[in-house]
């Protein structure tokens, strides 16, 4: 199920923060420009949502992201 998408967006300054979204095997959504990346629950091009969702568990000094598939544990 794994997929890499590659979008050409505007950019300013140095280059783009994003330009790879992929899908990994385990569903979760990537969004990277090859030297850092961060899992993200919607794709920002398309809206498409990620096949694995995080889920925010505010707290009061930090927030906390786990995925879905973790919540048992």
């Amino acid at each position: 199920m794994q997929q890499n998408l590659q979008y050409r967006a505007p950019n300013r300054m140095w280059g783009q923060a994003i330009t790879h979204i992929e899908i990994d095997e385990e569903g979760k959504m990537w969004a990277h420009n090859e030297e850092y990346a961060t899992q993200i629950n919607y794709c920002p091009f398309t809206g498409t949502p990620a096949p694995t969702k995080m889920i925010v568990i505010d707290k009061e000094k930090y927030k906390a992201y786990i995925n879905e598939q973790d919540q048992s544990k």
